[in-house]
Formats: C-alpha cells, structure tokens, sequence
C-alpha cells in the first residue's frame, strides 16, 4: 500500500492524548482531498477547517460521555425518589456495580420497572437532566465552532472565486457527520512526539 503524503500543516494540530492520531489523520486526509487546498493561503484556511471539523466530533464525543457518567447519579435520584429506605439499605451495593456488571444492571432495571413503572429510558432521562446546564454550554460550544467554520468555507470560496460556498460546506457537513468515531482508549499511551 502506498502511503499518501500530506501537506505540511500551517498549525499544530490539536490531538488529545485519549484521541486517535490515526482518526485525526485519517479525517485530515478526507478534508484535503475533498477541499484540496491550492497554494499556503489556502492550505491555511483548510487547516483552520480541519482543526474546527475534528473540535465539533470532540464535543459530540464529549456530550456522549457526560450522559453516560451521569448514568448512575440519575439512577442514584430515581430510586431515592421512589423508596429511600430500600435504596439505602438494598440497592445502594447493586447499584455501585450496575455500570460494570449486566447481570446487577438487569436486577436493578427490573426493580425500577416493577416498582416504580419506569425503563430504561428513565434512567437515561434523569442522567440528561443531571448535566443538562453542561450539555447547553456544548451545545453553544458546538454552535459557535460551526459558525467559525462556515466561515472559514465561505473565505475559501471567495478565494476561489465565490462559487464553492455551499458545496464547500455540504462537502465538510458530510464528512464530520458522516461516521461517528468509536475511539479506544488512548489515555494509556504516550502523547506523539513533537514534530
């Protein structure tokens, strides 16, 4: 397999060490050869384009992760609505393990879905409403990287003669919603080196 070379980037490239550089690469690739930057000027403003394209992922990475670290607290307020003195004293230990264990995971759902009528869907309801001031300021986050890269799209554009605005942005829109990355774990390993 021949290895594509990339241009050489006008900016550091903002990959966290729980990140994958390989995905960071592999959308950097997808953006410069939809975008296919002409000259420095260019290849600048797609890099500003790259780096907002993979700061949008994050946070709709980010916003996943927050709901489901809220998982439990919303389990933890559901059943302390519903039966203080049995969760205190019964299902507190089990629900220590629900995240980690199915067969308590499928103890407890069965406990709320006979006591108190709720599923699953409750649980994940009460983790939303647990980070939802959190989950607004992402939302604003996002919004607001979306507003500098259509920018950006449009300053691209203009440098090619104002006729590419919207495929630009409908080109960018399909690649950063086009896969949902399911990244390992990549807290473990060292950060890549300096170029």
């Amino acid at each position: 397999m021949i290895e594509r070379v990339l241009p050489k980037s006008t900016v550091p490239w903002p990959v966290l060490i729980t990140e994958s550089p390989h995905e960071f690469e592999r959308l950097r690739g997808e953006l410069n050869d939809e975008l296919k930057p002409r000259g420095p000027v260019e290849r600048y403003v797609v890099d500003g384009i790259i780096e907002k394209a993979w700061g949008i992922r994050r946070l709709h990475r980010v916003k996943t992760s927050l709901i489901n670290a809220a998982l439990r607290p919303g389990l933890n307020a559901i059943l302390a609505a519903a039966d203080p003195y049995r969760w205190q004293s019964a299902l507190k230990p089990v629900v220590d393990h629900w995240c980690s264990d199915e067969r308590d995971k499928k103890g407890v759902l069965k406990v709320v879905e006979q006591a108190i009528k709720l599923d699953e869907s409750a649980i994940e309801a009460a983790a939303v409403q647990y980070v939802a001031e959190d989950l607004e300021r992402l939302d604003r986050l996002i919004a607001s990287l979306e507003s500098r890269l259509g920018k950006d799209l449009r300053l691209l554009a203009e440098l090619r003669g104002g006729q590419l605005g919207a495929q630009l942005h409908a080109k960018v829109n399909r690649v950063i919603d086009g896969k949902v990355l399911a990244l390992d774990n990549y807290s473990k390993k060292p950060p890549p080196a300096a170029a």
